[in-house]
């Protein structure tokens, strides 16, 4: 599970004292039978997206090295936010090293993203981070690369997400549709941007039932 952010905030241990945040992630996801490692990434400016990226295929390289111990047998990556960002683009560069991909509300396109944010947002990070040139902004957006050979993924989305997120997955929908790409596109009623985690392994979470019937469904 990779942990979002704007690829700038938090840990995988952000909140926990208050919330669970992350690790009740891990909690509800090991109630199925389904093993969670919760990973840190290098957070701009430290880290661009390379870097981080890189850590994410480091955290799946130890998990194969490591599967004779702990039994892991699939491996996905879930993630929220930039994070679900930076799921989707580790299966894009690396196509073989993962089962399927859980995406809660991610970042789909940064151009989209920078003309929906605030301008101190993007002089602080969107520029930084993905540069100036908005052309160039497609080889960082995962809804570029969408087609029939894109690894099956659950997309899943807040009622009450952040209204450049729920228009980001209306754009998802037609991009699969048109490009026959394998997916599935949901919208947790009630939830907003941060419902998507902090319900997760509370009375009547969304989440994790979805996710379940993802994996089940990828194991046949």
């Amino acid at each position: 599970f990779i942990h979002g952010g704007f690829w700038r905030n938090q840990d995988k241990t952000y909140l926990r004292a208050f919330t669970g945040l992350y690790h009740n992630v891990g909690i509800a996801l090991a109630k199925k039978g389904i093993g969670c490692i919760i990973t840190n990434y290098r957070l701009f400016p430290e880290a661009k997206l390379d870097g981080q990226l890189n850590d994410i295929a480091s955290v799946i390289e130890w998990a194969n090295k490591n599967s004779p111990k702990y039994g892991f047998q699939e491996i996905y990556l879930m993630g929220h936010s930039a994070g679900g960002h930076l799921a989707i683009m580790h299966s894009i560069q690396k196509p073989n090293t993962v089962k399927g991909i859980i995406a809660l509300s991610p970042i789909l396109d940064i151009a989209h993203m920078r003309e929906n944010k605030e301008d101190d947002f993007n002089r602080e990070l969107t520029i930084p981070m993905f540069g100036e040139d908005m052309k160039e902004y497609s080889k960082s957006s995962p809804i570029t690369y969408m087609d029939n050979k894109s690894l099956d993924t659950l997309y899943l989305f807040g009622e009450k997400d952040y209204a450049f997120a729920i228009d980001q997955s209306k754009m998802l929908i037609e991009k699969l549709t048109k490009s026959k790409a394998r997916g599935e596109v949901k919208l947790v009623p009630l939830y907003d941007h941060a419902d998507m985690v902090l319900q997760i392994n509370k009375e009547g979470d969304r989440i994790i039932p979805l996710v379940q019937s993802y994996i089940l469904r990828m194991q046949k």
